[in-house]
């Protein structure tokens, strides 16, 4: 079931400056691959012809984000397809001929799959998130301090049911709003604000169910509140001094997250990598260098923490 959803509930301020920003990741909450693991266990039928050493292989967290990215870029495919095939029978009749049925079911039927699984995604980590905690600890704690902004792409309340944090901005949704669920792959900003407006126009004349299903999966109540989210972190990056990155293994599926910190790398900010993978602090510190081709003399201070 679809829910209006403002800025407030993805945005959270105190409205007070802080020089320490915190990227938050998955690999930062306990447990928190679970409720993703238990879904495309579901939705990933097994083949008994895999050996066990591929089969293990899928199960590994660092899996899930690339088996939920082919997920969504196939239901992404499907329905660009169908509406292509829509939209060139209804432009190229020539005596006012409806829309073909066939193409508009099958596109209301890959609208449904991606929406039955982003639900199920949505449902499963709010059903779960009392299994869910920050890996804190006495050295984490400390370098972060007390008075921390937070810019996260996960879906769980971790942060934003915890009077803790008192600056939390998500820039991927929360499970509360399914609708506002970004999924790897999804560009939100392009692909919804500049596509939108035609493809609902082209709907003029369908069922109102249908209309309501594309609403749906192109995000239209929840577009411009993820808008400001991705607003508000640029404008928190852009003014901190201090930029931690944690849980975050910044694969391609992390794009958002590292053209956040490509983007900022240049102005004078000390860099800490929390994350018990080593290549995750050079990858980290490679995403600097994109910028450093088109900025002289970058002030950057680069730490890690392996913990």
């Amino acid at each position: 079931m679809s829910k209006k959803i403002n800025s407030d509930q993805l945005i959270r301020t105190d409205n007070k400056s802080s020089e320490t920003v915190v990227l938050l990741g998955n690999g930062a909450v306990e447990n928190g691959w679970g409720p993703l693991r238990n879904v495309l266990d579901k939705w990933i039928v097994a083949d008994k012809n895999i050996p066990d050493i591929v089969q293990n292989l899928r199960r590994r967290n660092s899996e899930a984000f690339h088996q939920l990215s082919i997920l969504s870029y196939k239901y992404k495919i499907h329905r660009g397809y169908h509406f292509a095939q829509w939209t060139r029978s209804k432009n190229g009749s020539k005596n006012g001929m409806s829309i073909a049925d066939t193409e508009k079911e099958g596109l209301a039927s890959q609208i449904q799959g991606f929406l039955t699984l982003r639900d199920a995604i949505a449902n499963e980590y709010k059903k779960d998130q009392a299994k869910l905690a920050l890996r804190e600890s006495k050295v984490i704690n400390s370098l972060i301090g007390t008075n921390a902004r937070f810019i996260t792409t996960n879906w769980d309340n971790t942060l934003w049911n915890s009077n803790r944090f008192k600056n939390v901005v998500h820039l991927h949704g929360r499970c509360d709003f399914s609708d506002s669920l970004v999924f790897p792959t999804e560009l939100v900003i392009e692909d919804t604000a500049f596509d939108l407006g035609p493809f609902v126009e082209d709907l003029k004349g369908t069922s109102e169910k249908f209309q309501k299903l594309v609403k749906r999966t192109y995000r239209y109540g929840s577009m411009h509140p993820l808008i400001e989210a991705h607003v508000k972190a640029s404008e928190w990056i852009g003014s901190a001094k201090r930029l931690i990155v944690w849980g975050y293994s910044l694969g391609d599926y992390d794009a958002d997250i590292s053209a956040l910190i490509a983007t900022y790398s240049t102005r004078s900010k000390e860099l800490i990598v929390i994350n018990p993978d080593p290549y995750a602090f050079q990858r980290t510190v490679a995403l600097t260098s994109i910028v450093k081709a088109f900025h002289h003399n970058p002030e950057l201070k680069t730490t890690t923490r392996l913990i």
